[in-house]
């Protein structure tokens, strides 16, 4: 008989109750294996009778206090004991991880009650009002009903490459143009990394594309990238009426990415495109047509807006946009343009302005070593604006769409800088377009800062 202070549990395995001083001749062969491990194990079994002898009373009392069940122990492997142990660990490391992939996934995956709500609404003919009347001298030798009833969209929609911000834009100014110059409406189409929406809305001209509105019309794809852009432009400028072909098409999708702003002044229709006079130079058709098209989103404007709180009307804003090229965080460019040594230089000669009574820094980089280097050599005068460095077109992770819209900011901050040294990169040379002045505009090259126009060409580069 067990004493009168023994525990009394349930053996799950044997289907008895035991106590603890029970001698292990009667334990099954189950609790002896060595990689068995006796744990606590709730069971429900009805109350111990005052009439069962085999037990004494204490004991038969002690057993029917227990709580919630009577208290049993059952043999379990040691690889269950460790998942039946590590359920709290589970419970809380499991929501955590949910946590993570949604927040990793929740820009890219916002609904469109998230978006930005157009200057332009979706449904107004106000833009295209505005863009008709951009087209007003041009109806001569062209069936207008006929044209405005048709498309011309910059596209970066497959899976194809498309390039950096810069050369969507060059892509996206050429193929407004050629709609103005054809008397056709233009849309843009860009969803990659994300919609261009969550940063930029339609200002003048409603480029917006409509759920469906192709459906039912015909729809012809253009694929003008690199030589390609060269060859298909060089074919469509041979047509005095540019009516290839490949033109003829309710809707005609073009991705694109070279400048090709000069030949199209060249062409006979350009006569009847106020942008494309020959007055108007290149970088101003840029900032206009740009202008025309975009203005920043509502959260884009505010991101801009609190990095230049401390940025005081009596203080110049000095700029650089420093292009490293090589590889990135996740992603390889396949161009080198400056090295450390060499950013040393550039340092030098932002020193000039190393006074917080009068100046503000700001650095645009793809490296970050290089914002770091700015914010170690100057801390009282630099700027920041929030947000991950990325490419593009050719980040694919988390942080691709963030880096999408900081590269808008960033260009659009550069824009407005006092003083602005550039790179060999299309980003900069935009900017200094955008900011329409040539006044302490410098390059940044082969080590050296050099003062620079926007109508120059790069000095290692086409464009």
């Amino acid at each position: 008989m067990s004493g009168p202070h023994d525990v009394l549990t349930y053996d799950t395995d044997n289907a008895k109750l035991v106590t603890p001083s029970a001698s292990t001749a009667g334990q099954s062969r189950t609790t002896r294996r060595q990689n068995c491990v006796q744990v606590p194990w709730p069971v429900f079994l009805p109350p111990m009778q005052d009439s069962d002898s085999r037990f004494s009373s204490e004991q038969r009392e002690n057993y029917n206090k227990m709580p919630g069940g009577r208290q049993g122990t059952r043999c379990l492997p040691l690889v269950r004991k460790w998942l039946l142990q590590s359920w709290k660990v589970l419970f809380v490391l499991l929501p955590a991880v949910a946590l993570v992939l949604l927040y990793n996934g929740y820009i890219v995956q916002q609904s469109e009650t998230h978006l930005p709500q157009p200057l332009v609404p979706v449904h107004s003919d106000q833009g295209q009002n505005d863009f008709q009347a951009d087209n007003s001298s041009q109806n001569a030798g062209i069936n207008s009903t006929k044209s405005l009833s048709r498309f011309i969209v910059y596209s970066c929609n497959k899976i194809t490459v498309c390039g950096g911000w810069a050369d969507r834009q060059k892509g996206i100014v050429v193929t407004y143009l050629i709609a103005l110059m054809m008397n056709r409406k233009f849309r843009i189409d860009m969803p990659r990394p994300c919609d261009l929406q969550f940063f930029l809305v339609p200002n003048e001209v409603d480029w917006l594309m409509r759920p469906g509105e192709t459906k039912g019309h015909s729809i012809k794809e253009i694929e003008a990238i690199d030589g390609h852009g060269l060859n298909f432009v060089d074919k469509l400028l041979k047509k005095g009426d540019l009516s290839i072909p490949e033109m003829d098409a309710d809707y005609v999708v073009i991705t694109a990415n070279m400048d090709s702003v000069n030949e199209l002044k060249k062409h006979p229709l350009a006569k009847t495109v106020p942008l494309l006079s020959n007055e108007t130079s290149v970088p101003e058709i840029y900032r206009k047509s740009l202008g025309k098209l975009f203005t920043l989103s509502s959260g884009l404007r505010k991101t801009l807006d609190v990095a230049m709180e401390s940025r005081s009307p009596d203080t110049k804003l000095v700029c650089a946009q420093v292009r490293m090229g090589g590889a990135g965080k996740d992603y390889n460019d396949s161009e080198s343009f400056n090295s450390m040594a060499n950013v040393e230089n550039l340092m030098d000669f932002l020193s000039r302005y190393n006074d917080s009574t009068k100046y503000r820094m700001y650095f645009s980089s793809d490296s970050q070593k290089v914002v770091e280097l700015g914010q170690a050599k100057f801390p009282n005068l630099v700027i920041t604006i929030p947000g991950p460095i990325t490419h593009v077109d050719k980040s694919k992770g988390s942080d691709a769409c963030a880096g999408f819209g900081h590269v808008i900011v960033e260009q659009t901050a550069l824009s407005t800088c006092d003083v602005l040294v550039i790179s060999e990169s299309g980003l900069g040379k935009i900017a200094a377009f955008l900011r329409n002045t040539d006044q302490e505009l410098y390059l940044f090259h082969n080590g050296k800062v050099e003062p620079f126009r926007r109508d120059m060409r790069f000095v290692n580069r086409q464009w």
